[in-house]
């Protein structure tokens, strides 16, 4: 199958890539819940110990410290936007061939054998069509036609 799709990086786009690459490929976000979870019994025995002003200062350590850690995420992921000028706002064009993927943009040629790919992330908005752990490409999902995305389902298979 041979097509062409269009996607534009902007920011909140390169937000949704970091977060589930995070998520789906790193497990930052099972290790978090998992922490809570063991933090949340943790809480349970100080109470049943009858010791109130642990438990109190220990719940509310924990919330803060997800607060915290969600919002130095998302100041991570602008100040890297930020200091790429190259990459805000660039529209990226993939070709979809038989055996590689084309990508061409402002900054320049890309090509991909399928082979090489290392993985494709499916959301309900975008496919991230992954090269490493934590380089890929972006492709909207309303840009392509339901046959368009099943081949794109089917890259790294």
């Amino acid at each position: 199958m041979d097509f062409e799709v269009e996607t534009k990086y902007t920011l909140e786009e390169y937000r949704r890539f970091n977060k589930v690459v995070t998520n789906v490929l790193q497990g930052s976000c099972k290790k978090t819940i998992i922490a809570c979870v063991l933090a949340a019994i943790l809480d349970v025995v100080l109470i049943f110990m009858q010791q109130y002003k642990q438990a109190l200062f220990f719940g509310v350590f924990w919330v803060l410290f997800v607060v915290i850690l969600y919002i130095r995420m998302n100041q991570n992921i602008d100040k890297a936007w930020k200091s790429n000028a190259l990459m805000q706002d660039t529209i990226n064009r993939y070709h979809f061939m038989d055996d590689r993927l084309e990508i061409t943009s402002a900054t320049g040629e890309e090509m991909v054998e399928y082979s090489k790919l290392h993985r494709v992330i499916e959301t309900k908005t975008n496919f991230y069509i992954m090269i490493a752990n934590n380089m890929g490409y972006i492709v909207a999902r309303d840009a392509c036609t339901p046959e368009q995305q099943s081949h794109i389902s089917g890259l790294a298979g």
